[in-house]
């Protein structure tokens, strides 16, 4: 038997011990660890639409509270992959070819992340031709990327398979709880402009003149925001824009 299966084999047995989706989510951090992580996250979209589902994120919470509140989602190019194709995404935040040629914000998030002690990110998506949900686990270390070679990168993907096969949603907002819509809905500034004239009252017409844009553009905003929103109404995509505080009254 190969080191490999022996490694699967291993792998399988730590979660066939586990009896809920809390010691799941634990044996999958363990897992990550035996390998060099620090923390992982894990979380699924819609294929078709690219909305979010869920996810979970054993990242530093104080990590995660700056990546809202600077709104650096909207950069995140794991984010920004995700509907591209099922190719692993790596970073090496704070390396100078990481920064070279980025925005402002795409250079921050590289920053935020390195200050935190992230020196690498493994990001690997997971989903069938015919699967509704795309699936997608990023491994985090605070090793660098020279650290891991082919095979160490080999034994993160096996790994990350397992877990994901095995790790589901949360059952309540803990502390592993990331929250899905603030980080992965990356709205554009100018449908969260539309959403909160939309939200003060504005109709298409008031909200063209202030933005000095057309009708037919203000609709093609929303229309986006509803799509990225998961919402079928305007009301609905006010709502939901208000309750993942993308906007506010």
């Amino acid at each position: 038997m190969s080191f490999y299966e022996n490694f699967v084999i291993d792998c399988l047995d730590q979660f066939a011990s586990t009896d809920s989706e809390i010691s799941s989510w634990k044996a999958g951090n363990e897992l990550m660890e035996r390998l060099g992580g620090t923390a992982i996250t894990l979380g699924a979209i819609n294929r078709t639409t690219l909305s979010p589902i869920w996810a979970r994120s054993s990242m530093n919470r104080d990590f995660l509270e700056q990546y809202l509140i600077e709104n650096l989602y909207g950069c995140d190019p794991f984010i920004k992959d995700l509907g591209q194709n099922l190719l692993p995404v790596m970073a090496r935040p704070g390396h100078r070819d990481e920064v070279r040629g980025v925005s402002s914000a795409e250079a921050m998030l590289s920053k935020r992340l390195h200050d935190f002690g992230y020196q690498f990110l493994y990001g690997m998506k997971f989903g069938g031709s015919g699967d509704k949900q795309l699936k997608m686990l990023t491994f985090c270390s605070d090793r660098g990327a020279q650290d891991f070679d082919p095979d160490d990168l080999r034994m993160i993907r096996i790994a990350a398979a397992l877990a994901v096969a095995n790790i589901g949603p949360p059952e309540a907002e803990g502390d592993d709880f990331l929250r899905v819509k603030e980080v992965l809905v990356a709205l554009t500034t100018r449908e969260r402009e539309i959403l909160q004239l939309y939200a003060s009252g504005y109709r298409n017409d008031r909200i063209g003149d202030r933005l000095k844009i057309s009708d037919v553009m203000v609709r093609k905003h929303a229309a986006a925001a509803r799509l990225k929103l998961g919402a079928r109404t305007r009301d609905q995509s006010i709502a939901l824009a208000l309750k993942y505080r993308c906007i506010d009254l």
